[in-house]
């Protein structure tokens, strides 16, 4: 059976200061910087990749988001960009995460075909590292789960549910199923596997995003007793060479 559903967006956070997380704490309302996903479609199997914001409170300097893959199914031409007017979660009474885009990706696995549990992996790259990345779902089935590579904090949910760095789906595939996860640890990449348990191909409503990045790896300014014993180096090695 091929499934249709009515894509939605999620969208995310940013904050040019590195926060420090605390796993369990009730978050407020946060934005975060997520990516702009722009048409045409991709093909099932194909990945896909679109800039974060540029502005406040995104980064000044673009960074740049890839996923490997966005996956397989039988609902292909599904797959890809998508947009829509309704807005995310709408079961949750309260979206606890403003999205700075409005664009979001569809993913996908294939169905069992009664021979067992199919897992398709994705990998998410960012282009500087992020400290503690927000993923969105929606739209999510029952018989999915979602295996995350580190530890994770399941921040909002309908229809899911949370066991060490597993969420369990019991959604119901319409815009009030999916849920919010944020992965613990500062990276430039991330991985999760969507098991699908069930003989039809399920398919996700998908963006990630931050709210802080890690800083740029440059190196900063000698201080000034560096800067004379530098110089005073400089000095005499060049006496040397010109004996």
């Amino acid at each position: 059976m091929t499934r249709v559903f009515l894509p939605t967006f999620c969208a995310a956070v940013a904050s040019a200061m590195v926060l420090a997380f605390i796993p369990g704490r009730a978050h407020a309302a946060t934005t975060v910087c997520t990516p702009v996903f722009m048409p045409p479609d991709v093909a099932p199997g194909s990945p896909i990749s679109a800039n974060l914001g540029s502005t406040t409170p995104c980064p000044a300097s673009s960074v740049n988001v890839s996923l490997s893959t966005v996956g397989s199914g039988l609902s292909s031409q599904q797959l890809g960009n998508v947009f829509t007017t309704y807005d995310w979660l709408l079961g949750l009474g309260t979206n606890n995460f403003t999205r700075t885009s409005i664009s979001s990706v569809g993913i996908g696995a294939l169905g069992d075909g009664g021979s067992g549990p199919v897992t398709q992996s994705f990998s998410v790259a960012y282009s500087q590292p992020v400290v503690n990345p927000y993923f969105f779902f929606s739209w999510i089935d029952d018989y999915s789960e979602y295996k995350f590579s580190g530890p994770i904090n399941l921040l909002q949910s309908n229809g899911a549910s949370s066991l060490g760095n597993n969420v369990t789906s019991t959604g119901s595939n319409d815009q009030d199923s999916g849920f919010v996860v944020q992965i613990i640890g500062t990276s430039n990449t991330f991985s999760f596997d969507i098991v699908n348990y069930s003989s039809d191909n399920t398919v996700s409503i998908f963006t990630t995003g931050a709210a802080d990045f890690a800083p740029s790896q440059v190196p900063g300014p000698l201080p000034l007793a560096g800067v004379g014993l530098a110089y005073s180096m400089s000095r005499r090695l060049r006496r040397r060479i010109s004996r």
